[in-house]
């Protein structure tokens, strides 16, 4: 069998060598991959062959790590709505399966709510290494309490094999929502972005690098879908000297999301491999792709370590300059080049929320615009008066029912009428005047009254 990646989501595929070269759908995230020639893989079986390029659309590829798991470590069902039991658990039904485990969804029988029980597989649980790394799981997630981190309700070994309960989430995980979507609005990207920051910030905090931040790996609850950090699987405490937990020369993480420090493994890791992953992951969910891809894990790996993928706003110009410019920095190669923790981002992603929203930008050529003239203010109208329009736009402010003309004609009529009532006033004042100052004396020495006629 060829083992490769999916370019689209990183989900791990498998074909037969004839099928090397052809297209079909990826399982997880429903979108065509072309597998890789058989001289490119660099997992599985090789063998000599030609494979066809034809792309056939009913063709689906076999997820990787596919076939019914081994559930002979369950004890027998006792009920008909159960497949097996576990410990103090009665076993529903699957909800998925890793590389190291199953998770189920489960009931406690004492406290008779719905958990989900994560259980080591039985081959993996052989080898003191991993239960001991499984163990470490469930002793991390259980030391942090926060918001942002899904809660671990009891840890135990029951039959061979160690588990954990933790808290039955309802929704979906990121990586199922992308599929479904294949990118989001950039408010939703900063508001997941601010959540899965702050519940990185919880971990830092107590000494835990979760090391494998992935979409898959982010539960969005149901209904406003906030978020919840699982499977600490891969996490360390980062004073152990025992940082891997794993074989020598075992890679530790999923590769497309991994920081190249991660994949060298030349450094020791702290909290800035998680800031590498959140950016991944918040790359992922503005373009729709993904910044590090490639058909094998080594193609992957050579990507990461020598190529610098484009912008998020090169590819999407929806998304925000600043959110744009955060996310590369928390693409840096270099973990000094990051951001310093994880509320560090929490601000910055704060700041770019509640920021006013970008100027338009000029698509086409710039020109220069003169600004019009600002129009000289007119006094408000009064309830007695109306604006009429004239010529050349402008308003003026008149009489109801009167011309402009008769406007004119009455400002002179009054005016006359006005000097003609002053005129009047003068004239009869004059006139008052000069009958009380000069009125006639009567003669001081009259004439003897004349005889009368036919006096003798």
């Amino acid at each position: 069998m060829i083992q490769f990646l999916c370019s689209n989501c990183g989900a791990p595929l498998r074909v037969p060598p004839e099928k090397a070269g052809s297209t079909g759908k990826c399982p997880r995230c429903g979108r065509h991959v072309e597998a890789p020639l058989e001289s490119g893989s660099s997992l599985g079986n090789q063998s000599s062959g030609t494979a066809s390029k034809s792309r056939d659309d009913r063709a689906t590829f076999e997820a990787a790590n596919t076939g019914r798991d081994d559930l002979d470590f369950l004890a027998p069902p006792q009920a008909s709505d159960e497949i097996g039991r576990l410990g103090n658990y009665r076993i529903l039904k699957i909800l998925g399966s890793g590389g190291m485990g199953i998770v189920f969804q489960a009931e406690d029988l004492k406290l008779r709510r719905q958990v989900a029980l994560k259980v080591m597989k039985k081959s993996m649980a052989q080898s003191s290494i991993n239960r001991s790394r499984f163990m470490r799981e469930a002793m991390t997630a259980a030391s942090i309490e926060h918001d942002h981190i899904v809660p671990i309700y009891a840890i135990d070994e029951d039959r061979g094999v160690p588990y954990l309960a933790m808290k039955l989430l309802v929704g979906e995980s990121l990586e199922d929502r992308l599929n479904r979507e294949t990118k989001l609005p950039p408010a939703e990207v900063i508001r997941i972005g601010k959540e899965i920051a702050e519940g990185l910030a919880a971990a830092h905090e107590k000494g835990l690098v979760h090391r494998d931040i992935k979409p898959a790996n982010i539960w969005l609850e149901e209904g406003k879908g906030r978020v919840k950090i699982v499977d600490f699987g891969l996490a360390a405490w980062t004073e152990s000297n025992d940082v891997r937990l794993t074989q020598e020369n075992f890679l530790v993480g999923t590769p497309m999301y991994m920081s190249p420090e991660q994949a060298s493994g030349d450094i020791p890791l702290d909290h800035r491999t998680d800031l590498f992953s959140l950016g991944s992951v918040m790359y992922r969910m503005c373009t729709g792709t993904l910044p590090f891809k490639g058909k094998t894990t080594l193609n992957v790996l050579a990507s990461l370590a020598t190529k610098k993928p484009k912008s998020p706003r090169e590819r999407n110009p929806e998304v925000p300059q600043a959110l744009s410019g955060l996310i590369m920095q928390l693409l840096q190669k270099r973990p000094d080049d990051r951001p310093r923790n994880a509320k560090q981002v929490v601000r910055a992603l704060e700041e770019i929320e509640n920021a006013p929203p970008e100027e338009e930008e000029i698509i086409e050529d710039i020109q220069i615009e003169v600004p019009e003239p600002e129009p000289e203010p007119v006094p408000p109208p009064s309830s007695t008066t109306k604006l009429r329009p004239v010529r050349g736009g402008r308003r003026r402010r008149t009489t109801p029912g009167r011309t402009s003309a008769e406007d004119e004609l009455a400002r002179k009529v009054i005016k006359f009428a006005i000097f003609s009532g002053v005129c009047v006033f003068l004239l009869l004042a004059f006139l008052v005047v000069k009958s009380i100052f000069f009125k006639a004396k009567p003669d001081e020495n009259p004439l003897p009254n004349p005889p009368s006629i036919g006096t003798p």
